[in-house]
């Protein structure tokens, strides 16, 4: 079972504490570039072509002026969800994401942990990642071009999303992927999108969302369901082997 409690943690930060908190988590492993368009964290003992890992750090409360406190959120046997009456969401978009990426980066072999990406502001127009691209695209390129492209931010447990990138069939992540069970849907704006100019062949990378559980989101009816998301914590394992 994926430890739940670095999840309920991110849950209750805001995005600029978040932001902080990963900073001093990766710094052992990372070169951490901290700006203020978000993180790009590249692995300081990768030895062979690894993954990288994308998940937004704001949620819908960032943009209210809310803020998600434990005591908002309930945890009944698989389902994380916000209390009844709390008017607020959940943010499992993205926050869920984060948790995995940093608990995967935390668990996975040394010489093989994963990049990370991690921009702000995705909820209003993905402008972090616009800024990443924009400001520090020398930086980003040097961890996009990797074995694949993964952003954690997806509904529901079995989907992995493409934008305007046509994965090669091919490729071994996406047969693994369908092998596992996954279906591909179609889908229309994600921080992965604006990346596209810096990333050299799909042929040689494989670009997509991937789903980590949560529905309804964007609502107060939003939950996480735990274990679709410790599926996708598997899968990510399967796919780095």
């Amino acid at each position: 079972m994926v430890p739940q409690e670095l999840l309920l943690f991110c849950l209750t930060l805001t995005q600029e504490g978040l932001k902080d908190f990963i900073e001093d988590y990766l710094k052992e492993d990372y070169e951490v570039l901290s700006t203020e368009y978000g993180i790009i964290a590249k692995n300081k003992h990768v030895k062979a072509l690894p993954l990288t890992l994308v998940a937004h750090l704001d949620t819908i409360n960032d943009h209210d002026d809310k803020i998600l406190y434990r005591e908002d959120i309930e945890v009944d046997d698989s389902i994380i969800s916000v209390k009844h009456g709390v008017n607020k969401v959940l943010g499992a978009d993205c926050r869920a994401g984060v948790a995995l990426a940093l608990q995967f980066s935390k668990d996975a072999d040394p010489l093989n942990k994963p990049h990370l990406v991690f921009p702000l502001d995705e909820e209003i127009g993905c402008k972090g990642a616009k800024g990443l691209v924009s400001e520090y695209s020398n930086d980003l390129e040097s961890v996009v071009n990797t074995l694949a492209v993964i952003e954690l931010d997806r509904m529901n447990g079995n989907d992995y999303a493409t934008y305007q990138y046509e994965n090669v069939s091919s490729h071994p992540i996406i047969q693994k992927l369908e092998s596992l069970g996954y279906e591909e849907k179609r889908g229309s704006s994600t921080d992965i999108v604006q990346f596209d100019s810096l990333i050299n062949s799909l042929k040689d990378t494989a670009v997509f969302n991937l789903s980590i559980g949560y529905k309804d989101q964007h609502s107060p009816d939003e939950i996480l369901d735990l274990e679709q998301y410790e599926q996708a914590y598997n899968t990510l394992m399967d796919l780095n082997k």
